[in-house]
């Protein structure tokens, strides 16, 4: 049961001393969230490919909110003695992309994008389903700026995949699981500034299961790993061979869809320059008839030579 009878000091800063247990996962309220999310991306992504240009604000306004909020609880959690500053830097996953994605989209760097925005679909997808929000008897300020975190960060991610404004390339794909490495070494150092940390789960498991007992967790990482990988490297590779275009180091994949837009924009610029034609034709008859006058001329004379010769 959920209770609402907390002060506001304690449901703002999570006070354990005072809010009971959860219901732990797979509780009535994980699931709901589960299905919520699921829905909320598929509904997003179909609304952001009916209306590209407002994709494109929401994508800004969800970032900004993602960095502001954030910094308000970095702030909230030292202020109120929970954490130090050391304690509060990003070296979690979603904690790292709530400052990088924003940065990357911001100041328009592309070329991290693909792997960041990889990192933020999953790793919000993977804390909706392994999430700690159930260990309490009621919903803190934390639990909740961290649901809002988790939707928003795959979110972003829809909207760009849903715009077109992302393509995967053989240089991503190499750069994607090394770039992950490379975060979790940084987490490995969090762990070592942080006594009793766990950034990123590689001293202890996060999930509630291991697909090899017996041995070490980290291979039941690499093996999701591998499955999130291939969920997206397998269709970027289907859709570039039917595209019938050569995957090349650098440049980015055109597939089918790509394909058939770049038709579709040169139908549509062959449309509109027949149109502004025959526009120009109406607007200016008299500058047709000079035209045509000419020609005229133009032909007489022609003719009176040949008849010369």
């Amino acid at each position: 049961m959920y209770r609402l009878l907390v002060s506001f000091y304690d449901w703002l800063i999570a006070n354990p001393e005072v809010l009971g247990e959860g219901p732990g996962l797979f509780s009535t309220l994980h699931i709901c969230l589960m299905i919520f999310l699921t829905a909320w991306l598929v509904g997003m992504f179909f609304l952001f490919r009916r209306f590209s240009k407002f994709a494109k604000y929401a994508i800004l306004g969800m970032c900004v909110y993602i960095l502001v909020v954030r910094i308000f609880r970095m702030i909230l959690c030292v202020a109120t003695g929970i954490n130090t500053w050391v304690e509060v830097l990003p070296f979690h996953l979603c904690h790292i992309m709530s400052f990088v994605l924003p940065i990357c989209v911001f100041f328009n760097w592309k070329k991290p994008l693909p792997a960041f925005l990889l990192y933020a679909f999953f790793g919000g997808v993977l804390t909706f389903i392994f999430g700690d929000y159930y260990k309490y008897d009621m919903l803190t300020f934390m639990d909740i700026e961290s649901i809002i975190l988790h939707t928003l960060l795959p979110t972003v991610a829809v909207a760009f995949v849903a715009i077109k404004q992302v393509k995967i390339t053989v240089l991503d794909m190499i750069i994607i699981p090394i770039m992950l490495v490379c975060l979790a070494g940084w987490a490995w150092i969090g762990n070592i500034l942080v006594p009793g940390a766990n950034f990123m789960y590689i001293k202890e498991s996060g999930l509630p299961f291991n697909l090899f007992p017996g041995h070490n967790f980290l291979w039941t990482y690499i093996i999701i790993m591998i499955i999130a990988l291939a969920s997206i490297y397998i269709p970027a590779i289907i859709i570039n061979r039917r595209g019938k275009v050569k995957l090349k180091i650098g440049k980015g994949v055109a597939g089918e869809n790509a394909f058939k837009e770049g038709l579709e924009v040169k139908e549509d610029e062959k449309q509109k320059t027949e149109k502004y034609k025959a526009k120009e034709v109406v607007k200016s008859p008299i500058k047709n008839r000079k035209l045509k006058n000419k020609k005229t001329v133009l032909k007489t004379k022609e003719s009176k030579c040949g008849k010369k010769k």
